[in-house]
């Protein structure tokens, strides 16, 4: 699957994860944005594989709604929860939909 503007919706979303932590939604709508022809599956698809690099390349996890803390699970699970939500939601996601992610900026 070939995402346009890759390096763009990647860099938009890792923007707004330092900043704060957001749902799934911001970039599943910077996909559509930069690909109008994806249809609702290539969409989920295409957040699936830009979440996965923010998991593994960019320190992205999973934030608990109830704490609003990161979780710091395993980059797999992480992975793997995103994944299944992606495919049971069956949607493109919308703004309260869940699974909110975060990449705490504690870098130098």
């Amino acid at each position: 699957m070939t995402i346009s503007g890759y390096k763009d919706i990647l860099e938009h979303a890792i923007a707004f994860l330092k900043d704060d932590y957001t749902e799934l939604w911001l970039i599943s709508e910077k996909i559509k944005d930069l690909n109008p022809e994806f249809n609702t599956t290539e969409i989920i698809e295409a957040t699936k594989i830009i979440s996965t690099d923010l998991v593994t390349n960019h320190r992205a996890t999973l934030v608990d709604m109830n704490t609003e803390r990161p979780m710091n699970k395993p980059t797999s699970e992480t992975i793997t929860v995103i994944a299944k939500h992606l495919t049971q939601l069956n949607r493109e996601p919308k703004i309260g939909d869940g699974l909110w992610l975060s990449i705490e900026n504690n870098s130098a």
